[in-house]
């Protein structure tokens, strides 16, 4: 199960950073899914928790809406840190998966007005993130970062398959044994735990994929 970063800026998607928060946090559980407001207990050292949660992290989302930038070139000429601009930078140097979500629609920042801790950003695949079709882009999302095998869904299968076993046996093996042989029938019995256990493997297969095809693109830059 991966855990999420999600890096955003207050004044400009707070409310979509929790609202997709908790669409995550629906899927993954309330642990994976870190967001600062609600992650770092008082008291706690805020750059250090920062600093040690990217670390921790095997995707970092990165909320951008229409005030990201302009907020960025503000906070560039002031003393405070801009914590966003090190999230990001952090999560790019330890060439971590980084996914830009444009949100309100936004449009993608151009290389030449990030600096150059944060370039590398625009070569990223950004997923738009649309009030209208909020939940067709969630999905896009959860098909990138990968979703969690669900046990019940496995254990539902398995248990279909071996009604469907035993009805097969009570109802036509004793005929199948008498036309073809108790060989023929065995062979039936296998082919249908067969094609059960290849339809669990391919959801295996297809989770390891979209986790592969996601790190390589987002770690490049």
């Amino acid at each position: 199960m991966p855990n999420l970063f999600i890096s955003y800026r207050r004044i400009d998607s707070d409310d979509e950073a929790g609202r997709l928060a908790e669409n995550l946090e629906q899927v993954y559980g309330q642990r994976p899914v870190f967001r600062d407001v609600d992650s770092i207990i008082p008291g706690e050292l805020f750059d250090e928790k920062i600093d040690q949660s990217i670390k921790a992290a095997d995707v970092v989302l990165v909320l951008i809406g229409p005030l990201w930038l302009a907020e960025l070139k503000r906070r560039q000429n002031l003393p405070d840190p801009d914590y966003v601009r090190l999230e990001v930078a952090s999560a790019m140097r330890r060439r971590k998966p980084v996914i830009p979500i444009l949100v309100n629609g936004v449009q993608m920042p151009k290389e030449a007005e990030l600096p150059t801790d944060l370039a590398g950003l625009t070569r990223r695949n950004a997923l738009e993130l649309e009030k209208k079709h909020w939940k067709a882009g969630v999905n896009m999302l959860l098909d990138a970062v990968g979703r969690p095998l669900n046990p019940r869904a496995i254990a539902a299968r398995g248990l279909a398959t071996v009604v469907l076993a035993v009805l097969f046996s009570w109802q036509g093996l004793p005929a199948l044994i008498a036309t073809a042989g108790i060989a023929e029938a065995r062979t039936s019995i296998l082919g249908i735990m067969a094609i059960w256990l290849t339809a669990e493997a391919w959801q295996w297969y297809r989770l390891w994929r979209t986790r592969r095809r996601l790190i390589p693109r987002a770690s490049t830059g």
